[in-house]
């Protein structure tokens, strides 16, 4: 009898490995696959020079495009006139959200506090002012996908509205290195849905 409930234990026990090692076999399943995916295209234009390479520019502005006033002579700056710069970024390529950071570097230019820099998107949404003389954006998809260009302005605007100022705006003017040429860096990166503040 013994010998009967030794190979009757030993079946059983045969037979439930069997059943786990089936049962097992039904809820595995195994895939060999390759998942594909491209890469979003990065090619980017800033007044016409490939920067793809790289994500920040360097700029000097030393020629505004000045609005007219019969009172000062068409190339110069002086109070009471107003200027622009235009920096067209070329998205057409690219294939992801872009956020660009643009920074004013005022430091060692010792304007007049009457002469105002401001940035606008001329193409959608204006910037955000995000820290002293610095403005970021989003250029979002849909904008890219429009196949325009994305123009970024840099207004100048010198107020001669306020008298208080007229001994530092002649001081500036009179000054030897009153040349004005404002350096900016422009830096651009992947846009990943951050909030801008």
């Amino acid at each position: 009898m013994k010998k009967y409930l030794y190979l009757f234990s030993i079946s059983a026990l045969i037979i439930s490995l069997i059943i786990i090692n089936n049962t097992y076999a039904l809820l595995e399943s195994n895939a060999n696959a390759t998942s594909k995916l491209d890469i979003g295209k990065w090619v980017i234009k800033l007044n016409n020079v490939d920067i793809s390479k790289g994500y920040s520019e360097d700029f000097l502005i030393d020629n505004l495009i000045d609005s007219k006033n019969e009172n000062i002579e068409d190339g110069y700056i002086a109070p009471g006139k107003s200027g622009y710069f235009d920096i067209v970024i070329d998205p057409s390529e690219t294939e992801v959200a872009i956020r660009y950071d643009i920074k004013i570097d005022l430091e060692n230019m010792n304007l007049p506090d009457n002469i105002k820099i401001s940035v606008d998107n001329l193409s959608s949404n204006s910037p955000i002012k995000t820290d002293n003389n610095k403005y970021s954006g989003i250029i979002s998809l849909d904008d890219i996908n429009s196949g325009n260009n994305i123009t970024l302005r840099l207004n100048i605007n010198w107020d001669n509205t306020d008298d208080n100022y007229n001994d530092t705006d002649t001081k500036y003017g009179m000054s030897e290195d009153n040349s004005f040429k404002i350096p900016i860096t422009i830096n651009l990166k992947q846009y990943l849905g951050e909030e801008i503040t």
